[in-house]
Order: C-alpha cells, then sequence, then structure tokens
C-alpha cells in the first residue's frame, strides 16, 4: 500500500471484471482513490461516524485536483470527522436544502386562507416573473444581501420584462415600483423562513433599502373633468362600451379604488344611510360615504337577473375589468396625458382639499386607515363625512355635466374667499414700516394672552409666536395672492396645494390661519392645527451619530421632555449609551434656553407673555433700556446689564418664534380644538 502521488495515479487501471478498484494510502489513514469500471478516478476519504457507521465521501476529480491538493482537503475532512462531525451527511445535507422557489410554493400554500385572495394572487405573480427566475435556484441558506440587491437591480433594468400575452393580462415591465414592491414581498418571505421555518437566523433582506416609487402628483382639475365630461357624453353616442364609461364616472364621484368600484356587490351599497358597506378593503372591513349623485347614478343603472355586481362583465359571470382602456381611449381624444384609474381618485381628494376640508375629513372619505378616524366611521356613516362626499360629489358631477362651479372655496373652511381676504386678515404694512396693522401695543399687557387663564393653554403661545414668524407671513401673503376665481379657470389649484403642502412642511400646521387671527376668534377652536410631535431622536449604532429624525407612525410625544431613543443590542450598549447621553444633554441645554422646562406652568407662562412683548416692541422700534424697564422690571441696575437682559429675552423669543413654538402647541393640551370647521 504506497502513498499516493502522480505517478501511482497514472498508473491505475479499471478492473476487468467490472468492480470498482480502490487504492489507499500509506501515510493517512482513510484517503484513498477510487476507479469506476469507466475509468473515472476520483479521491475519497472514508472514515466512521460517532455512532459507528462507516462513511464514503468523494474530494475530487483526478485531474482536476493533484494529489497534495487532494491530500489537504481530505486531512481537513478527516480532522472534523475526528472531532465529531459527518461531511458526508452535512454535504448532503446543503444539497437537499431548500431553495428559494421552494420556499415560495410553500410560503404561498401556508398563506391561503390567512391574507387576502387578491394579495395571494399579486405575490404569486411577482414570485413567478420576478424571483424565481432570478434567484429561485439559490439555496435559502445561501442567501445574501448581495443577491437581494443584485434582484433589485435587475428588475428595475426590465431584465424581468416581458410582452404582453394574448387574453387577459398585461406586460411585464419592471421597474423601480416593482422592484420595491418585489422586494418587500420577498423580506416577508424570508421572515417566514426565519421563523417559523428555522431555516435561518438572520433575515438578509432586513435593512436594504427599496427604491423610491416617486410620489404620484397627478391629478385632474375641474376644466379637466369637464373636459373629460364633454368626450364621455359624445363617447357614450358613439358606441364607446357603457359600462367603462360608467364606471370611470362613479369613481371620479366617490374616490374609489379601482376593483373596489368594479368588484362592487349591489348587496353592500346602503342607499338609506348614503354609503358603501365594505366586508374587504385594503384597509380591512370598513364603512364609506359617497355622495347622493353617486347613489342616483348606481340606481340607474341595469340590474342583471343572477349578477351580484355593480358592473357586470359583457360576458361570463365575472364583474367588468376593462377601465383601463376605455379610460386610455377617453383621455387621447381629451387630450389629457398621465391619467391613469388612480389619478381619478387622487382628483376626488384634489376636489375635496380645494373645497376647505380637512386631511382627516379627506382620508375618511378616501377610506384611509388612520389612527383615531377609521374606527369612528365603522359602523355608522358620520354625518360630517357623508355631507363632505355630497358637495365633493355634487362638484365633481356639475364638472361632468358641463355645468359652472359657484366659487374656488378656502383651504382653511368651506367658505368665500372674501371672508378671509378683507381688511382685517390681510397683511397691511402701516406706511415704510415693518410692523403689520394688526400687531398689538406692546405697552398694554390686556392685548396679550392672560397666563392666569385657564384657556390659554400651550396651542394659544405656539400660535401667537408663530404669527409673529416673518417667513410664515410672507406664505400667507402668497396664498393671499392667489386668483379668487373658479379654479377650473386657470391653475389655481395647483398653487393652492403646493402651498398648503409647504405650510404643513415648513411650519408644522394644517389649516393654516392668518396672521392677523387672534385666540379669541371663533374660527381658532379649529385652526390653526398643529402637526402631532414626532420622536425626536433614533439612536444609531455608531457611536459618533449625533442623531438624525425619524417619523413613527402612530408615537406623539406629550412634552418637548419627552424624547425616544431607539437602541440596538446587537451592538455595543455602552458606545450607545455614551451616543444618547450626549445627545440628550444637547436637547437640555436647547429646552432650557427655551425656558421651557424652567419653572412650573404659570412660570413659563409668564415669560412666553413678556416674549411676545419684547418681539413687538423690537419690531416698533424700543430700545434696550426701554425693554428691560417696561417688560423686564429692571430698573435699578446698571445699562450694561440691562442690554444683556433685554438681549437675551430677544433671542429666547426669535427661537420660540423661529422653531421653538412646534413645542408650546404640545404644552398644556387644547381639548376644545374642533375636528372640523362650522358646518362640514
Amino acid at each position: 500500500m504506497p502513498k499516493i502521488t502522480k505517478r501511482v495515479v497514472d498508473a491505475l487501471c479499471p478492473d476487468a471484471g467490472g468492480a470498482e478498484v480502490f487504492k489507499w494510502d500509506s501515510e493517512m489513514r482513510g484517503f484513498g482513490v477510487r476507479i469506476m469500471p469507466s475509468g473515472v478516478a476520483s479521491y475519497h476519504i472514508q472514515y466512521r461516524t460517532p455512532e459507528g457507521r462507516t462513511r464514503r465521501m468523494v474530494i475530487g476529480r483526478v485531474g482536476t485536483l493533484t494529489p497534495d491538493e487532494a491530500r489537504k482537503k481530505a486531512r481537513e475532512k478527516l480532522a472534523a470527522a475526528t472531532n465529531g462531525a459527518d461531511p458526508s451527511t452535512e454535504r448532503r445535507a446543503v444539497r437537499k436544502a431548500m431553495t428559494v422557489s421552494e420556499l415560495c410554493d410553500q410560503y404561498v400554500a401556508d398563506a391561503k386562507g390567512r391574507i387576502k385572495e387578491s394579495t395571494l394572487a399579486m405575490d404569486k405573480s411577482r414570485i413567478e416573473t420576478h424571483v424565481k427566475p432570478l434567484i429561485g435556484k439559490l439555496t435559502v441558506r445561501s442567501l445574501t444581501a448581495s443577491d437581494i440587491e443584485r434582484l433589485k437591480s435587475d428588475i428595475m433594468a426590465g431584465k424581468t420584462a416581458k410582452p404582453r400575452k394574448k387574453g387577459r393580462g398585461g406586460a411585464v415591465t419592471g421597474g423601480r415600483g416593482v422592484a420595491a414592491r418585489t422586494m418587500g414581498m420577498l423580506g416577508t418571505i424570508l421572515e417566514y423562513a426565519r421563523h417559523p421555518l428555522n431555516l435561518i437566523k438572520d433575515n438578509p433582506a432586513r435593512g436594504l433599502k427599496k427604491p423610491s416609487e416617486g410620489r404620484q402628483r397627478r391629478f385632474l382639475s375641474l376644466e379637466e373633468i369637464a373636459n373629460l365630461g364633454a368626450v364621455m357624453r359624445q363617447a357614450e353616442t358613439m358606441g364607446e362600451n357603457d359600462s367603462g364609461v360608467t364606471a370611470i364616472r362613479f369613481l371620479l364621484m366617490t374616490g374609489l379604488r379601482r376593483m373596489e368600484a368594479l368588484a362592487l356587490p349591489r348587496d353592500w351599497i346602503d342607499a338609506r344611510n348614503q354609503c358603501i358597506r365594505f366586508h374587504d378593503t385594503k384597509s380591512g372591513t370598513q364603512l364609506r360615504p359617497i355622495g347622493a349623485n353617486a347613489i342616483a347614478l348606481l340606481k340607474a343603472l341595469p340590474v342583471s337577473e343572477g349578477c351580484p355586481w355593480v358592473f357586470p362583465a359583457k360576458r361570463g359571470k365575472g364583474h367588468y375589468v376593462g377601465v383601463p382602456k376605455v379610460l386610455e381611449r377617453l383621455c387621447a381624444n381629451a387630450g389629457l396625458q398621465g391619467v391613469t384609474v388612480h389619478v381619478l381618485r387622487h382628483s376626488f381628494a384634489a376636489a375635496a382639499a380645494e373645497m376647505g376640508f380637512s386631511e382627516l375629513t379627506i382620508a375618511g372619505l378616501l377610506g384611509h386607515s388612520v389612527p383615531g378616524v377609521t374606527a369612528r366611521y365603522a359602523h355608522i356613516p358620520d354625518s360630517a363625512l357623508v355631507a363632505a362626499a355630497d358637495r365633493v360629489c355634487a362638484r365633481i358631477t356639475a364638472a361632468l355635466n358641463g355645468h359652472g362651479s359657484e366659487g374656488r372655496w378656502n383651504c382653511c373652511a368651506g367658505r368665500r374667499d372674501a371672508e378671509f381676504r378683507g381688511p382685517d386678515m390681510s397683511l397691511k404694512k402701516k406706511g415704510s414700516s415693518k410692523e403689520p396693522d394688526w400687531l398689538p401695543d406692546w405697552k398694554d399687557v390686556a392685548k396679550y394672552p392672560d397666563p392666569k387663564k385657564k384657556k390659554v393653554s400651550g396651542r394659544v403661545w405656539g400660535w401667537e409666536f408663530l404669527r409673529r414668524n416673518p417667513e410664515y407671513q410672507q406664505l400667507w401673503e402668497k396664498y393671499a395672492a392667489l386668483p379668487p376665481g373658479p379654479i377650473y379657470e386657470g391653475r389655481s389649484a395647483h398653487a393652492h396645494m403646493e402651498i398648503q403642502e409647504r405650510f404643513e412642511k415648513e411650519f408644522g400646521v394644517s389649516h393654516a390661519a392668518p396672521p392677523s387671527m387672534t385666540f379669541t376668534h371663533p374660527d381658532f377652536k379649529w385652526r390653526p392645527r398643529f402637526a402631532a410631535q414626532k420622536p425626536k431622536y433614533w439612536i444609531m449604532p455608531w457611536p459618533d451619530d449625533d442623531g438624525i429624525g425619524v417619523d413613527l407612525d402612530g408615537v406623539d410625544i406629550d412634552h418637548p421632555a419627552e424624547v425616544l431613543v431607539k437602541f440596538d443590542l446587537r451592538c455595543r450598549i455602552s458606545d450607545q449609551l455614551d451616543a444618547v447621553k450626549k445627545i440628550l444633554n444637547k436637547e437640555l441645554k436647547r429646552l432650557k434656553e427655551a425656558d421651557v422646562l424652567s419653572g412650573g406652568p404659570r412660570d413659563w407662562s409668564n415669560r412666553y407673555q413678556n416674549y411676545l412683548r419684547v418681539l413687538d416692541a423690537k419690531l416698533s422700534g424700543a430700545t434696550n433700556k426701554t425693554i428691560a424697564v417696561e417688560i423686564l422690571g429692571i430698573k435699578n441696575d446698571d445699562s450694561e446689564n440691562q442690554k444683556d437682559n433685554a438681549d437675551y429675552a430677544f433671542q429666547a423669543a426669535k427661537r420660540l418664534r423661529d422653531k421653538d413654538y412646534r413645542f408650546l402647541a404640545v404644552l398644556g393640551g387644547d381639548k376644545q380644538q374642533s375636528q372640523f370647521p362650522p358646518g362640514e
């Protein structure tokens, strides 16, 4: 039994009788060469398991590995076997490991009855179209984040794109949106592999950035809706699909999602309560108010015997699905571009916003899942929502029928613009002075909020500082300069929505109010509405990170002293604690400088009244000495100290005016603030 060398291997010949020939190494026990009757030779090892069973395992083919290379690999495997491992069984387990395709099939089988059929159908489509062709053959255990990143890139590049087949179904195009949704689905499937299947310890898709899909900003103005309505009336006389035209009209009048309307059973319509009782939607079981004109449209539709659908298919027992093609033809004739079925839903929301309805009202009309709103409208139709749906539906119906609108409605209330564009709500200037004419006399304390009165809440103080913000005043002037004519005669609807978004993004308020409005004004009950303060910091694992803002839905803070911090237990706790300490000390210093944390509630209220007077006094040209004596009460002191105190008060007041007013809005609460404008 010689040592296996290249000369020994080359001299080996197959057995003439057809038996396998083994040649074992003299120096390493368990290492040898096997020659098959066909002449194929392989390096082998032979060992015993801890249970005493004999195992043989191929190291590699002769010709692929040299004897020395094979000897090195054999030594590693035999050493592992000596330590209790079973290399042969482990190799078979890896080869038989579940692939991504098999995991997807098991996920789909297990998900039946657990998730919605429509969602499952979309998951199946993405699996068969994108996941299986690109990474289906990979084993679940070997899948890495790089593989998923490559999957994302391939889908975005259109590697899985396919032309449209005959019959139903569209073309596969790929793109950023498809890649984002496929990554989200794959992450869910891999989480299923982690638990309960226990195939992997960590989800390789966790933490990967999805491609941004882009925000849909296209909507139809009333002028475009009127144009589309004229084309629809003409198309009905020229043989266009009547179900498609009626469905498009219904989608515009209600803001429903495409399949919510097309797959609508007649049994779900509650004409008496003017609503649709959905048994299943994207947000679950839901009650959706719709306008009286939409109810009348549904009542006028013919009823097919034995068919449950509002929009039945022309052939078969299913519901109608051909809206996209009909809409494409109508928009081509109307000269409208970039209009999809979902744009009709956006157009309904834009019309509601243009009429001045709040975000919560629009969310209720659209069926969005908004905490505290959906639950309120889950059982009976809310009168405010029914009235809102009726008014929006009536406006869109009038545009579709070619009737004129009564006028443009203000973004802050369902009232005429003239009510809010009069002299008392403007930003007139006194000659060449920068002081607005509504600014109170800083010497008269009675003209400022009284901190001793309970109705003076944190929201009052926040508004008093915000309305003195020059940038807020300038943005309101831009809004006040918008043309008051009907929105279908120009582009004022687009400008209106852009300014509304700026109010929310830059100043954290919805239902913006004119700077001249005081907290004693009747409309102050419902506007301005300050956005809830979100958690301020998200501590990442790196100790030198100063923290970045994070927006977590459903998590608000009730006081500026409350801060949410996230820790990652997979990283060193000490490093994270050091980072947290730095951030919290920095935040504490800032809040102390703003006098948000000092003293009791009456103490900070007194300070804020003084700060408001300091801002107004500075704007009117008062000196530091005058401010120190008449506002701060510093009389018997040197001029330098008076100047320092006046400067400190002015800087603190500026911080509250420019940024920290948002914290004041959550102090003291304001339970009297109404959910909806008067008459909504």
